[in-house]
């Protein structure tokens, strides 16, 4: 998530009933709400690409930071950069 979005503090679309308790084995929290919901998390195994994110970047609402993270899946599957950008 740090690729994608940079150190510190962002808003997301986030709208949660449900949330992530435990985290699997091979995974590993990545962003959290400031309540501490799990927003974000990744896979910490090589070869092997895996985000999974709790809040909306799909959404009508979503911001072209929240794009990113469709292009940064893209590197993490193919290893190279999208020939074509994604915008919101």
């Amino acid at each position: 998530m740090e690729r994608v979005y940079g150190d510190g503090e962002i808003r997301v679309n986030s709208m949660h009933h449900m949330a992530i308790d435990d985290v699997a084995e091979g995974f590993r929290v990545t962003a959290r709400a400031p309540d501490g919901v799990v927003e974000a998390i990744e896979s910490c195994l090589e070869n092997w690409t895996a985000i999974g994110v709790q809040f909306h970047p799909e959404a009508e609402t979503a911001s072209a930071l929240d794009v990113k993270i469709f292009e940064e899946f893209i590197i993490g599957i193919t290893g190279e950069q999208p020939a074509v950008k994604l915008v919101a």
